[in-house]
């Protein structure tokens, strides 16, 4: 019968548990892998489709700007428009490409003779070497042009579109008398007696302030009828001179609250076909009449 000593039962209890944990972690490697398994069969691949779909087209963008600011920087893209250029200049000097019409579009008022020698360009010159730049600077200083658009025709037909400013008012001051749109700009001194029909505004800073003034009369429109001057006071407040020669006096503020006023007072008494030279309207409390023929003035 053997010996067993105790060196080997000590060798043995050593070795044993080593024998257990190796054979534990490959149980667990195995059911870890069989769990990844099944997890990977379940997924749903489908849920990556627009993430792949945003990663191809991420990466295709960004190789097609790559490409193209390579491209763009080489030299190939200046040695065409170069060239390009070059053949434009040889046929504008062959006389191939020259100014052979001057279209003026979108005018109204405007005489599109005017508008063409604001241009500077003369037919027979270079359509390739106009200034487009310069020619809708020229063509928006006049003053009927709110904006302008140029282009070319080729082979020979410089187009001047424009928009027109809208007649609004006609303003006298300083012994003169001008058509203006709505923003107060001036279009014109020339052939304005066929606007007589716009109101009229007087004074110096009135054409800054018509509009705003105009908005407030045409709620009561068949009173603002009768109205036929605007004048502006210290541009500050304005007064109203109707067609009988009355003077109404409007406060520098409320003008909303004055002009009702004044339209219910017409309701009820018939006060502007009175014999009275101006109705002072600038107190809020009351109103203040004067007859006609009483030389007080008043500001």
């Amino acid at each position: 019968m053997p010996t067993i000593s105790l060196k080997n039962i000590r060798a043995t209890e050593a070795v044993a548990p080593r024998k257990d944990g190796v054979t534990r972690k490959r149980m667990i490697k195995k059911v870890s892998t069989l769990s990844v398994l099944e997890w990977l069969r379940n997924f749903d691949w489908r849920r990556l489709v627009p993430v792949l779909k945003w990663c191809l087209v991420s990466v295709l963008s960004a190789g097609l700007a790559v490409g193209g600011w390579s491209l763009w920087s080489s030299d190939v893209v200046s040695s065409r428009l170069s060239s390009l250029d070059a053949r434009f200049n040889a046929a504008a000097d062959k006389g191939d490409l020259r100014v052979g019409l001057i279209e003026v579009t979108g005018h109204r008022y405007l005489s599109p003779e005017v508008a063409r020698v604001a241009a500077g360009v003369e037919v027979g010159e270079s359509i390739v070497r106009a200034d487009l730049d310069l020619v809708r600077e020229r063509v928006t200083a006049l003053g009927w042009v709110r904006e302008a658009t140029i282009s070319r025709q080729l082979p020979g037909t410089l187009v001047i579109k424009v928009r027109e400013r809208a007649p609004f008012a006609l303003w006298q001051f300083g012994g003169r008398l001008r058509l203006i749109d709505e923003t107060g700009a001036e279009i014109t001194e020339v052939g304005i007696g066929r606007f007589a029909h716009l109101p009229l505004i007087v004074g110096a800073g009135a054409p800054h302030h018509a509009d705003r003034l105009l908005q407030v009369l045409e709620r009561e429109p068949v009173l603002a009828g009768r109205v036929q001057a605007a004048v502006r006071i210290g541009n500050r407040r304005w007064d109203l001179h109707f067609e009988n020669g009355i003077d109404v006096r409007l406060p520098e503020d409320g003008v909303g609250d004055a002009w009702q006023r004044l339209a219910a007072l017409e309701r009820d008494t018939k006060i502007l076909s009175r014999n009275v030279d101006v109705i002072d309207l600038r107190l809020k409390d009351r109103i203040a009449v004067r007859p006609a023929g009483d030389d007080k003035q008043g500001s």
